[in-house]
């Protein structure tokens, strides 16, 4: 309907009054008492009563009905854009694409007349709404003084709206003030608790402590903000008490045709999104700003008002690239050259997003713009692989597929990992209600309802749908309740279902809908519960958004009469499994790596570098807080062999240096990243620690490898004839027992050729060199010397498979360890700490020394020397490296200098 206007209009002159040569009879009651003329002009005066010439009306003909339509209609029709026309008061825009219309901006009354409903802009509506009624109280005597808290507001250019909001003074006095922009109007109404009538107040004073007064606020909004970014935004309405009312703002200032994935028609000259805006055709950020026109949005939270995806290129004048938050905005003073590209640290999108495609933006495929696996399990329909070619991590579930599986060039993508959030979006059980009968149900015992025949476990994740058919047997619940309840010959909408829980706050989060069927269709007012056998709902329970904590309280779906939720007649559990987070992201978890490799000094979390240390930023954490690159690390993870598997990697890599010995593979703990060991050419350091190993050694699970995070780490050349080594262990200590072992090794050995079931528990280290090495000679560090601290013992191991035969015949293979042949009498040796080790091959033995070399049993030694023939089996050096005890300490083996043998 349209409003109504008092004569004189506010356009003079548009307005075209009908004339007549009828005579005025001139009464009292036909008198305009605002105009003193009869019936205004518009009309006669007939038995003293006006008559209104058509289009006028009101008892003095003072009102014009289509004066004001036609007027806002004309000046409608002056705007060419649908922008333009849904910023100016009483227009509407069509932007019907199926119809040839010259001007599309027109009066809102004639635009509903000729346009599909579909196809006009819906503007706001309604008052400010509360978002934040109260506060809680922070200490006892804390009074919440301003109440509602938080409010949105929502207008349309031309609005004016109010707003109630009170205050109850405690200092007698306060004064107003805001941080809205001069486009928008604000003024306060109040009597100041009735000192005088209504009237706009900048405060109010003199008020007695503990008395609340009463305010309207009324908003005006007077043009739309010029940029984009501030159509939405929070301001806040001040009280010099310390109070602050928070106001969430939104001005409807642009057209949901103003977008890239759309058919409807935005202008008069029908141009399109990319006519205006033809930046938007590039799907690069390189690409992009090699254009000095263009500028490039990398961030994550950038999208339509509506959420709708956006291209990331855009004219730097068009409005779309005003909605890009500033730290994601790239928009350099020059353009690119041709050398250039965005991975430089000056204007890079490194850890941004840099490409698009533009078929996702037609698919409304926001999942790719998504750059963490939490972001990516939070939006609706998307799945995260940590390791993919070179595709966007996080995407719609249906664009994954496997290895190995088909469809990867028909718009799908390959995951090279686990698949995080790939859980059914709609699922269904069958199942009857718990007869109840109508019974008091307390949720609140120590022991929870269990129903264990009417439980379902749901996986959620946000947007997804999850489908229950629950149906309540009504024949067998019918002598148990009330014979009452049947006399009313009850219809089937007499019962409701709804949801309960102990934890309360968890239902916000969860929205269900359900519908009625009886007999196999859709129920009616003729269907009479006491008429029935059964009756079945079609329950819809999705995840609107996701809490802060897990759902770990159960949910009770009651069937109940609509004024006895508590006494239901039917109940079924749902334990929920919110899928809102990655694993991944956690700390001691599968994919979440410190430190790695790649990250330069950052976290690997889920397949992307995360907490970049020292304000440096990037995908690789690459470049420094003032834009330089870093210089890449040199430290890196080794190829790798799990514990208990045949080592396939010796000899098979490419030396590092044809003369000297370099760091050449490892053999890795079950679930310990081998990135956590970090190599050159020559120098090793493991940074792992233990607070991530729970376990104790009277587990049967105990993993003494997983639990000191011991690496084995083997030389590259083989170890000949004229070979020498020189290198250095930097020790941390471990508490695995009260001796607070080191568990690290040093020596020589032959690869493991075959799989060794590695079987839990495993918990001496002594008992393991079998999984390391098939044949190996290793010094093993004991424990510091009670008598001087910085000296350690160690003991020389020699640990291999043997063969032999029983008394009977039957033949055996064990691996043993032994006192190497010869060196019986040796004992323990000291060494000092951090000192240079020195091993020597000679034609028929092998040499070790080092600072502080020392043989009880043996005072005069300085060195070992040990009869070996080390042509006779393929030794490598072998190195024993665990991790340490606290987080933040590392552990290291350094080649001083080396040289290489020869056969």
């Amino acid at each position: 309907s349209h409003q109504r206007y008092s004569m004189a209009p506010p356009y003079p002159g548009l307005c075209l009054l009908l004339l007549s040569t009828t005579t005025v009879v001139s009464s009292s009651n036909c008198l305009n008492p605002d105009t003193t003329q009869a019936c205004s002009g518009s009309g006669t005066c007939n038995v003293d009563a006006c008559k209104c010439f058509p289009g006028y009306e009101g008892q003095w003909c003072e009102t014009c009905k289509d004066c004001e339509e036609k007027v806002v209609a004309e000046e409608c029709r002056k705007k060419e854009t649908c922008m333009e026309c849904e910023r100016s008061p009483g227009c509407g825009w069509c932007s019907d694409s199926g119809q040839e219309i010259k001007t599309r901006c027109n009066s809102i009354e004639a635009t509903q007349e000729i346009c599909p409903s579909s196809s006009i802009e819906r503007k706001f509506t309604g008052g400010p709404t509360t978002i934040v009624e109260t506060r809680k109280q922070r200490f006892k005597g804390d009074w919440v003084q301003l109440q509602p808290q938080g409010v949105e507001l929502v207008m349309n250019v031309g609005d004016t709206k109010y707003l109630d909001f009170t205050y109850m003074f405690i200092n007698s006095g306060t004064t107003f003030s805001h941080n809205f922009p001069e486009n928008i109007e604000l003024k306060i109404y109040s009597t100041c608790g009735g000192k005088f009538p209504l009237k706009e107040v900048k405060g109010c004073h003199g008020i007695n402590n503990g008395n609340t007064v009463q305010f309207q606020a009324r908003f005006r909004l007077k043009s739309c903000p010029a940029k984009s970014s501030k159509w939405e935004n929070s301001y806040k309405l001040t009280l010099s008490q310390g109070d602050a009312l928070d106001i969430d703002f939104k001005a409807f200032c642009s057209c949901s045709c103003d977008q890239f994935a759309t058919s409807a028609i935005c202008r008069n000259d029908k141009k399109t999104f990319l006519d205006i805006n033809p930046c938007a055709k590039k799907d690069t950020c390189t690409d992009c700003l090699k254009d000095s026109a263009c500028n490039w949005c990398s961030a994550s939270k950038y999208s339509y008002f509506d959420g709708s995806p956006l291209p990331r290129c855009n004219n730097d004048n068009f409005f779309t690239s005003d909605l890009c938050p500033a730290d994601g905005k790239l928009d350099p003073p020059k353009a690119l050259t041709a050398s250039e590209d965005c991975s430089s640290c000056k204007h890079t999108c490194s850890g941004g997003i840099c490409s698009e495609r533009k078929q996702d933006l037609m698919d409304l495929n926001t999942c790719v713009s998504q750059l963490s696996c939490g972001d990516c399990m939070q939006a609706d329909g998307c799945a995260w692989c940590p390791a993919t070619d070179g595709a966007p991590k996080c995407n719609l579930v249906s664009n994954w597929v496997g290895k190995n599986e088909e469809g990867k060039n028909g718009g799908k993508f390959e995951c090279q990992g686990a698949l995080h959030g790939n859980i059914s979006m709609m699922s269904s059980d069958k199942m009857e209600f718990f007869g109840n009968h109508g019974s008091y149900l307390n949720l609140y015992l120590k022991t929870d309802p269990k129903f264990d025949d009417n439980t379902v476990d749901i996986p959620m994740k946000v947007g997804g749908k999850y489908d229950l058919e629950l149906t309540w047997n009504i024949t067998a619940g019918r002598r148990r309740i009330s014979p009452d309840f049947w006399k009313l010959k009850p219809k089937f909408d007499a019962v409701k279902l709804s949801m309960q829980s102990k934890n309360e706050k968890i239902l916000s989060f969860l929205n269900l809908k359900y519908d009625y069927e009886c007999s196999g269709r859709p129920c009616n007012s003729t269907d009479i519960l006491s008429d029935m056998n059964e009756m079945v709902f079609k329950v819809s329970i999705e995840l609107s958004e996701c809490p802060d904590e897990d759902i770990t309280e159960p949910i009770y779906l009651y069937l109940s009469r609509h004024t006895a939720e508590k006494y239901p007649y039917g109940v079924v559990r749902i334990n929920v499994a919110t899928f809102c987070n990655c694993d991944c992201e956690k700390k001691c978890s599968t994919g979440y790596e410190k430190l790695h490799s790649s990250c330069l000094g950052g976290t690997l979390k889920c397949g992307v570098c995360k907490e970049c240390p020292d304000g440096s930023f990037g995908e690789f954490c690459q470049c420094t807080g003032d834009g330089n690159e870093k210089q890449p690390s040199q430290l890196k993870a080794l190829p790798a062999v799990v514990i208990g598997k045949k080592d396939d990697l010796v000899g098979k890599s490419t030396k590092v240096l044809k003369d000297q010995i370099s760091f050449d593979h490892v053999i890795a703990p079950i679930g310990v990243p081998s990135d956590t060991l970090k190599c050159n050419a020559t120098y090793c350091m493991n940074t792992n620690s233990r607070e991530c190993y729970l376990l104790t050694e009277k587990n049967r699970k105990f993993d003494l490898a997983r639990a000191t995070n011991l690496f084995a780490i083997y030389g590259d050349h083989r170890l000949l004839p004229g070979a020498e080594l020189i290198f250095k262990i930097t020790y941390c200590p471990l508490k695995l027992s009260i001796w607070g072992t080191h568990e690290t090794r040093f020596g020589f050995g032959t690869p493991p050729s075959k799989n060794n079931d590695y079987n839990l528990p495993q918990k001496e280290s002594f008992d393991m060199l079998k999984f390391w090495s098939d044949d190996s000679y290793t010094w093993a560090v004991e424990d510091l010397e009670r008598s001087d601290g910085s000296l350690q013992s160690m003991d020389y191991e020699y640990g291999a498979w043997f063969s032999g035969e029983y008394n009977d015949g039957r033949k055996w293979t064990s691996f043993e360890t032994r006192v190497p042949e010869g060196i019986e009498s040796i004992g323990y040796v000291s060494q000092k700490i951090d000192s240079d080790v020195k091993l020597v091959v000679t034609e028929t033995e092998v040499i070790w020394s080092w600072e502080g070399f020392k043989s009880p049993r043996q005072p005069e030694i300085t060195e070992l020397r040990q009869k070996l023939n080390m042509k006779e089996k393929e030794y490598f050096p072998l190195f024993m490296i665990p991790g340490c005890e606290t987080d933040g300490d590392f552990s290291s083996v350094k080649i001083i200098s080396s040289k290489v043998g020869k056969a």
